[in-house]
This record gives structure tokens, sequence and C-alpha cells, in this order.
């Protein structure tokens, strides 16, 4: 994947802010300012620390990027040009098939409701929604995350709009 200076770089996902650092490294100083968001307050304390140390600018929140997405502009999630991310594997989606996929406010789930036994698809499907246009995603999911069930039906529409290479 090839970063260009000024591309806007999102990890909804970013844990210790690896991916985030890694794609720093590459493009500084021409780097607009690294987004991410974390569920795990150490984890996200872990994160900004890194980034503050090696002297990347970041905007780094906290919560929970499938219940709250926290980077929106205009009531829209907000669009950029790369996002690297490591999902948070297996996590489950109960709570979002208590209704809520279906009333999700971003309507990032349109092509089809995510599994419930977990959260890949749901991931996948919020990357798809906060890209531009021409933006460029990876995100790295666990082996067999899209075999069988995951992708049939609505959710193959992922697959067939060109989103995704499997």
């Amino acid at each position: 994947m090839l970063l260009e200076p000024g591309d806007r770089i999102y990890d909804p996902s970013c844990g210790s802010g690896s991916l985030l650092l890694e794609a720093w490294k590459k493009l500084r100083p021409g780097t607009s300012p690294l987004r991410g968001q974390e569920m795990d307050p150490t984890s996200l304390a872990l994160c900004r620390l890194n980034l503050l140390l090696n002297g990347a600018e970041a905007q780094i929140e906290l919560g929970d990027v499938l219940d709250s997405p926290l980077f929106v502009e205009e009531g829209q999630l907000s669009k950029f040009d790369v996002i690297l991310t490591n999902s948070s594997f297996w996590t489950k989606m109960e709570a979002f098939h208590r209704g809520r996929s279906k009333n999700d406010p971003w309507d990032r789930f349109h092509r089809g409701d995510p599994p419930k036994t977990s959260a890949d698809y749901a991931f996948l499907s919020h990357v798809a929604e906060s890209l531009r246009q021409n933006g460029r995603g990876a995100i790295l999911v666990p082996q067999g995350s899209f075999s069988g069930v995951a992708l049939k039906g609505d959710q193959g529409k992922i697959v067939e709009e060109g989103l995704i290479e499997p």
C-alpha cells in the first residue's frame, strides 16, 4: 500500500499505535495528524505515549468504534485516505443484534448485518464506510474470518463491489 504525503491516516482499533507509528515513520514530515480510536484505556495510554515519544502528531480517542465512532464530521463518519487496523479479534456482536446494527446512524451495515459470532465483518464495514472514494485500507483479521457463512448473501456485496480482496 502506497502512502502519500498529506494522506489522512486512521486506525479505528489502534491498540498500542504500532501501525500508526509505522505509517508516520514512512511519511514524516508531510503527514497530517494521525487519528485513532481504542477501547482499552491502558492500550490508549500506551498508544499516546508511543506516538508522543516518536514525535508524531496524533489525535487518539477512547471508545468502542463499533458502538460509538468518535471521528465524525457534520453528522457523517470522517473520511480517510488510508486506514490501517488490526481488528479486535473475535469481539462478540450480541449488542448489535438487539436491533442496533439495523439502526446504525452511520449506515455502516447496509450491505449486510454482522454475524453474531464475531465483529470482524463489522470492523470491515466500518473501514469501508470511513474511506474516501479513492482511499486504501488494510485490515488484519483472523484466518477464516470471511470463509463459509461470513460473506454469503448480502454480506458478499462488499466483495462484489470490489471493496475488498479476500
